[in-house]
């Protein structure tokens, strides 16, 4: 049964600290009852190889081209299943969760990807079905059993109060809640949850008793529903929304927090913020759903907030049928291709051409639109059928299809648009119309990991409401530049940007005043225009993380790139010089080559690659920033790190 704590007592075994230490090699994945070979792979590749698609860029930055078959996406799963076990080979141990198997078939396909090597190496796996634990492995199974009264008893305590004594005069009423949820765990941290941040009254928790057995005395056989939707029913207005949208996201998918918090200040669930930014008033939200036990933590970024999160499939159940009762959304799949409602919002999670020649429905009514299926590249008519049909959208979220280039030059048709998130493997050219797009809030073209450039207009100033740019690779200002001195107040993150005589024009001008996050791509035939660059970041008051890529020349004589530097000045002044930068907390730089850099004084977290060498000069370096938390050392691709550590410099 659902929520009896399979992945729970699964990730405390895989957290344990004697197991990680028995293990060269720990990855988890989730598999969900829609899993597909190929999917369950990329996960098992995202998370053992999570810098792979870095790799295949340097490899093309050392003069090998690129092409579309180093794309992992377009590998067929046999190719996969090598990459996978040739890493795994390689490992002394290794340890893979796959949590949420359904099917037999789904093992079958994967199972070869597992060397066997006689070292130790485990496979844990969860699963609702019997039939498929006995398929996968010549062991017993372990069952899960409900939770006695006294266990129910002391997880409810310690979930509501927190490591205080419940009163006396709650006791009785809080047994007879527990007694209620039949020994199902997911039951008792939810209405736990719920009562954590109620009142901690008699009356409160009388109120709560009553609409349980209310609910009871109507279909006593599904006490889980009735638990999980009288949370849902007890949530204050402003979090109803936000919870719901876990539902249009596939189960067991593992949701990104930061485009997330992103889409629901697009939707316009933060509307009371205060005067603060209002992706800080969207992550409150988020912490109030996992204080309930609503939302679970998945991963967690070394600064300490949440970077990943994912919610119970029941949970999830719950959200898509509220929904689809209230036309807020809803989901198409492989097995289900039809929409009853007219929703606001429509959810793909099946192969969009297929649902394409399958519908003629109107979509007039859709204001967001997601598509979690397979990967593939848009085509000329997947962009016509946008166009036609969905012009009143005000979220639209690509997820891994590929825009291969340039994107139509009527974006602009989407008048609406406030979030717009895109994964594309290529150079894309952003057509001049987004400039038209004056709700535009947030452009997410990927993760930056590659220097191959996103060409984007060079007025980009004429996008009033714009607060987050990312890209894939460093975005590049196109176009004419008309010298206006316009300033973008709202906008908080572009990363990265590709420093030029425009860019630098733009920052020294203060267009971009409020930046929090900033990337930048510098390349080193970028003579004397260093120190024009830190003068202007030392007036961004509010800049706290900083991201620099610096570049050599392309050297078309060797077919690579080259090391040699036009800075105007050497690279070790280049970067001494950055302990001007007394704002920034966070700062990472790519091809450092050397350690001997001045930190800024109030960094916290420091990132540096393409190191080749570490000596006592460089640590010593180091050794007086007593703010720094959290430091990160790459060696060059290919290469290792010489750390030469002595006592008293560590």
């Amino acid at each position: 049964m659902g929520g009896l704590g399979k992945t729970t007592l699964a990730r405390k075994v895989y957290n344990d600290s004697k197991v990680k230490q028995g293990f060269s090699c720990c990855v988890w994945v989730y598999v969900s009852n829609e899993c597909r070979a190929k999917e369950l792979l990329l996960s098992l590749l995202k998370h053992l190889r999570p810098n792979l698609e870095t790799e295949l860029q340097e490899e093309n930055n050392k003069g090998k081209k690129f092409t579309e078959e180093q794309d992992i996406f377009n590998l067929s799963v046999e190719e996969l299943k090598k990459l996978v076990r040739q890493y795994l080979e390689r490992k002394t141990r290794y340890l893979v969760v796959l949590d949420d198997l359904w099917k037999t078939q789904d093992w079958d396909e994967v199972q070869d990807a597992f060397p066997d090597n006689n070292r130790g190496n485990r496979i844990l796996i969860t699963s609702r079905l019997k039939e498929v634990a006995l398929h996968t492995s010549l062991h017993p199974p372990y069952y899960l059993q409900f939770l006695s009264q006294e266990e129910s008893w002391e997880l409810f305590r310690r979930k509501v109060f927190r490591g205080e004594e419940c009163p006396f005069e709650l006791e009785p009423l809080g047994k007879q809640i527990v007694a209620s949820c039949r020994g199902l765990p997911l039951s008792i941290v939810v209405l736990a949850g719920l009562l954590a941040n109620k009142e901690k009254s008699h009356r409160e928790w009388s109120k709560v008793v009553g609409h349980v057995n209310w609910y009871l005395t109507q279909d006593e056989t599904q006490v889980k529903d009735i638990v999980l939707k009288l949370s849902y029913d007890n949530l204050p207005r402003r979090l109803k929304p936000c919870f719901l949208y876990f539902g249009i996201f596939p189960e067991d998918f593992e949701i990104p927090v930061r485009p997330l918090l992103q889409q629901w200040v697009a939707e316009g669930f933060i509307q009371e913020t205060r005067n603060r930014d209002p992706d800080d008033v969207a992550e409150d939200y988020l912490y109030e759903l996992i204080d309930r036990s609503l939302v679970q933590v998945a991963a967690i970024k070394t600064s300490g907030g949440v970077k990943t999160c994912h919610i119970h499939d029941l949970l999830r159940d719950l959200c898509v049928s509220q929904s689809k009762g209230d036309k807020i959304f809803e989901v198409c799949s492989d097995n289900d291709i039809q929409i009853l409602t007219k929703p606001r919002r429509l959810s793909f999670h099946c192969d969009m051409g297929h649902y394409i020649s399958s519908s003629n429905k109107d979509h007039s009514c859709i204001r967001s639109l997601f598509f979690f299926g397979i990967y593939s590249n848009f085509t000329g008519n997947e962009w016509e059928w946008l166009f036609k049909g969905f012009k009143l959208v005000r979220v639209l979220e690509l997820g891994k299809n590929h825009c291969a280039g340039k994107i139509p030059s009527n974006l602009g048709d989407f008048i609406h648009l406030r979030y717009l998130r895109i994964d594309s493997n290529f150079g894309i050219i952003i057509p001049t119309s987004i400039l038209t797009l004056q709700n535009l809030q947030t452009v997410d073209l990927g993760n930056w990991f590659r220097e191959i450039p996103i060409c984007f207009p060079a007025q980009m100033w004429k996008l009033k409401h714009l607060r987050h740019l990312y890209g894939q690779g460093p975005v590049k200002l196109q176009g004419h530049y008309s010298g206006s001195n316009e300033v973008m107040w709202n906008l908080r993150t572009i990363f990265p940007i590709d420093i030029d005589t425009q860019t630098l024009s733009l920052m020294k001008k203060g267009s971009f005043p409020n930046l929090v996050k900033l990337g930048l791509s510098i390349n080193s035939d970028r003579q004397g225009k260093w120190p024009k660059l830190l003068q202007s970041l030392q007036e961004l008051s509010h800049l706290n993380i900083l991201k620099i890529c610096l570049r050599g020349d392309f050297d078309a004589s060797i077919g690579t790139v080259s090391s040699i530097w036009r800075f105007g000045c050497e690279p070790q002044e280049l970067l001494q010089s950055l302990g001007l930068l007394t704002h920034i907390t966070t700062l990472k730089i790519t091809n450092i080559c050397s350690l001997m850099i001045t930190v800024p004084p109030n960094v916290t977290k420091l990132t540096l690659r393409g190191i080749s060498s570490i000596t006592r000069e460089g640590l010593n370096a180091l050794r007086n920033h007593t703010k720094l938390q959290i430091l990160s050392l790459y060696g060059d691709y290919g290469s290792n790190i010489n750390l030469n550590c002595v006592v008293g410099y560590g």
